[in-house]
């Protein structure tokens, strides 16, 4: 959660856009528009499109009336992966009638050089936005450049290790409905495989620009082992020279940046405390 200021409200917010301004448009993820972001904020702005879609979501792109850039999936699964507004934002306190319509949760990405100013997290937490969690972006610019393919593995089985490492403690339905995303989405998933089994998996989303990896995971009972880093050099080597991206926990980054991985910015997820989305649902 964000630190908490006194609850005042600074500044003077724009009126609130009407329903209308926020309807989702027909959208295809390859040709959508990019704001000007960082290398992995512009690889999840295209790849949480087809995430969400794959999970069963409407989703739209555009601009609000201040002219910020938002991406937005509106579906029935109450998770970041189907319901969300995605904006680009360079810190200012704009827009929050365009946040408070999101009715799911929102992930903050800003231009490069920016930072979210103290009258943005004061806003925040005055209507009652709470940050679930921050994640350090990071980029290896220069991968060797290989003719290797991507190290396939068995998709049902990347996808139980992704649900038993990040998804455990969902609701069985939502469970099911993550699951079935990530079997539909047309995404490799990657890993490497041993005697014993499975040894470590990924999902990769490649754009003409970047490589974005996601979900990368190892059985709890095999780590520690070399399994994860031995992945992570083959997706280097499989990128065909582009740049290849991730979002992970900041105590990560020391981990990544051993296999040349540099932090060039941030990713913050909020959502509407349950009281308060219950009102405006």
């Amino acid at each position: 959660m964000t630190d908490a200021p006194d609850g005042s409200e600074v500044g003077v917010s724009p009126p609130a856009p009407s329903p209308s301004d926020l309807s989702p448009s027909d959208l295809s993820p390859s040709g959508m528009s990019l704001p000007e972001l960082s290398l992995p904020g512009r690889n999840l702005w295209q790849t949480t499109p087809r995430l969400a879609a794959a999970a069963g979501a409407t989703v739209g792109s555009g601009r609000t009336p201040s002219g910020m850039s938002y991406v937005q999936a509106v579906g029935d699964l109450s998770h970041p992966i189907a319901n969300y507004l995605m904006v680009a934002t360079d810190g200012a306190p704009h827009d929050w009638g365009a946040i408070e319509a999101a009715q799911g949760y929102l992930y903050v990405l800003l231009r490069p050089g920016s930072s979210l100013s103290t009258a943005w997290r004061e806003q925040a937490h005055a209507r009652r936005w709470m940050r679930l969690y921050r994640l350090a972006q990071m980029v290896h610019p220069e991968p060797t450049r290989t003719a290797l393919a991507w190290p396939e593995v068995e998709r049902s089985d990347a996808v139980r290790l992704m649900m038993e490492t990040f998804f455990g403690r969902h609701a069985t339905e939502d469970q099911a409905a993550i699951a079935g995303c990530y079997q539909r989405v047309n995404m490799p998933m990657v890993g490497t495989v041993d005697s014993l089994g499975l040894a470590a998996a990924a999902m990769v989303s490649p754009t003409e620009e970047s490589v974005g990896i996601y979900n990368l995971c190892v059985p709890a009972s095999r780590r520690r082992l070399g399994h994860g880093g031995s992945l992570v050099k083959l997706i280097l080597q499989a990128s065909g020279g582009r740049p290849v991206t991730l979002q992970c926990e900041p105590s990560l980054v020391p981990w990544y940046e051993r296999f040349g991985f540099r932090s060039v910015d941030f990713v913050e997820i909020y959502a509407m405390r349950p009281k308060d989305k219950a009102k405006v649902l």
